[in-house]
């Protein structure tokens, strides 16, 4: 690394190898103490930087924090003029944030006041004064280009897809309303530019969290519901952070909130909290209502919903993602208290409302205990009503190494044990995997990679089922879908003790008499 310290006026800088680091302070720093600190006062210091590299960007990067007063100004500019870095306008830099030039050059000026004095207080104290930044020639981001178009109107990434020097595009056709929404701990690590004319600091809008606090899209209360970030124009988003598990939802708002009845269609749910959402669709068309977990987009989110009320002419269906391509169950209105209590996995979920369909419903993400590498799942079940059982990857091929799932199914009561009916929507296993059924001990049903499909309907009687599927873990499969059907088997009852009759009282005085007579003739 070579560091050099702005104490002059006019400095060049060519930056000629990509493995070349170069870093910029304004002081010694490095060798700072008490009595030996020289701070970049009462100096206006500007660089110029040049490379001739071809496929590459300057990448910049802030390692120490600004001063923070309005004494001194850190102004770094491309060739043409555009802003690249302007602390007047940003504010105290941020230790997490890349900024890049895309041209062959840029200029740095440093304008300094005269508060020696005060940062000398400052690091005495053990609070940030100096700053320093660092250059280094990096290959030109790849580009990854999302359209949300009327066949493919939404996607959902994470933020590790845009991990490894790469920028995002994002449009909407024609003219259509780009909508964000974003979940995480880290938006502050993704900028967002306007328009796609690649990194140009004049057109940054912020960062995803200060946009999400602008348009109140964080705005979050009982309801849960999620409110966009409206742009009317495509936009550049570039990620320098570490943390994998943000969330972004691109969508293209005329297409996917259509037939709803507000364009705020989209719900957000923590662990641990239940939504009541009640929600219906114009008279225009079917509506999609969805539900996204704070949770990394591929990690499993294990839903559960409850007192469900809907009223419509045609199917309600549940879906894993936006669309109807994943059905997990379909019901209409005269069915709705069949679907009570039901578990599956999903992120994101979807309801398609019916045209002029109306829904009341409680939804929460389900508490996972882990026991080991497994996820187990203990649910009450009732009588006369449907499930579902699926894996947490279905029908996404899963990565490699993922856990053993048990689940395990109950009479909501003791009095009785429930009679499974198992229909087999989807079945994908491979490698040494399998799918077991237990009533308690007792191995009942088994299934593997081996296994003709599709699977006819299956009946099991238990009081204590366990549902154990067991991946292999160098295999990828899309694991199955079940709906099944339980249905309420009675106990035969418990033999108990009576009191003697009074006809068995007299037969049993009668046998004792004439066993007594017996034995007396006997010994005469």
């Amino acid at each position: 690394m070579l560091i050099l310290f702005l104490l002059g006026n006019f400095f060049f800088l060519q930056i000629l190898a990509e493995d070349k680091q170069y870093s910029l302070v304004p002081s010694n720093w490095a060798n700072f103490t008490a009595n030996n600190f020289t701070y970049c006062q009462n100096k206006n210091c500007t660089w110029t930087a040049s490379y001739t590299l071809q496929g590459y960007v300057a990448r910049i990067s802030p390692e120490w924090l600004l001063p923070n007063n309005n004494l001194d100004r850190l102004l770094i500019q491309a060739n043409d003029g555009a802003t690249i870095i302007d602390t007047n306008k940003e504010g105290l830099l941020s230790l997490a944030d890349d900024f890049y030039a895309a041209e062959k050059g840029f200029t740095i000026t440093f304008t300094a006041g005269s508060h020696q004095g005060d940062c000398l207080v400052a690091q005495t104290s053990g609070l940030d004064c100096l700053w320093l930044i660092t250059m280094q020639l990096v290959k030109n981001p790849e580009v990854m280009q999302l359209n949300m178009t009327s066949n493919s109107p939404v996607t959902q990434l994470a933020s590790r897809q845009l991990r490894g020097n790469k920028i995002l595009e994002v449009y909407a056709e024609n003219g259509a309303t780009l909508d964000l929404f974003s979940s995480g701990n880290d938006l502050g690590d993704i900028d967002v530019f306007k328009g796609t004319d690649g990194l140009n600091w004049t057109n940054h809008l912020g960062t995803v969290w200060e946009l999400n606090n602008k348009e109140n899209s964080l705005a979050y209360d009982a309801s849960g519901q999620l409110k966009p970030v409206n742009l009317t124009y495509p936009l550049t988003m570039v990620y320098t952070g570490t943390v994998d598990n943000n969330q972004l939802l691109f969508r293209n708002r005329e297409k996917l909130s259509a037939n709803c009845q507000d364009s705020n269609n989209i719900f957000k749910i923590y662990e641990g909290k239940l939504l009541n959402v009640v929600y219906s669709a114009n008279s225009t068309g079917d509506c999609v209502l969805s539900f996204l977990c704070d949770t990394d987009v591929n990690q499993p989110c294990l839903l559960q919903f409850n007192n469900i009320n809907y009223k419509g002419d045609k199917d309600l269906i549940g879906t894993r993602g936006f669309t109807n391509d994943t059905i997990l169950f379909a019901f209409d209105s005269n069915s709705t208290s069949l679907w009570n209590n039901v578990y599956f996995y999903a992120n994101p979920f979807s309801l398609i409302i019916p045209q002029n369909g109306q829904i009341s419903i409680d939804i929460s993400a389900a508490a996972q205990g882990n026991a080991g590498s497994n996820i187990y799942t203990p649910r009450k079940i009732s009588p006369n009503t449907s499930g579902i059982l699926m894996s947490p990857q279905y029908p996404r091929p899963n990565c490699t190494n993922q856990n053993q799932t048990a689940t395990y199914l109950q009479p909501a009561e003791s009095t009785y044990t429930i009679a499974y009916e198992l229909n087999f929507v989807g079945f994908d296993l491979s490698g040494n995997s399998n799918l077991q059924f237990f009533d308690n001990s007792d191995l009942k049903l088994s299934f593997n990679a081996s296994t003709k499909t599709p699977i006819p309907a299956q009946n099991i009687t238990s009081g204590n089922l366990t549902v154990m599927y067991t991946p292999d873990n160098t295999s990828t499969e899309k694991g199955y879908l079940i709906q099944y059907k339980a249905l309420k088997e009675e106990l035969p009852p418990t033999t108990k003790p009576t009191g003697s009759s009074p006809q068995l009282t007299s037969l049993l005085s009668t046998m004792i008499t004439f066993f007594i007579s017996y034995l007396l003739v006997i010994n005469f």
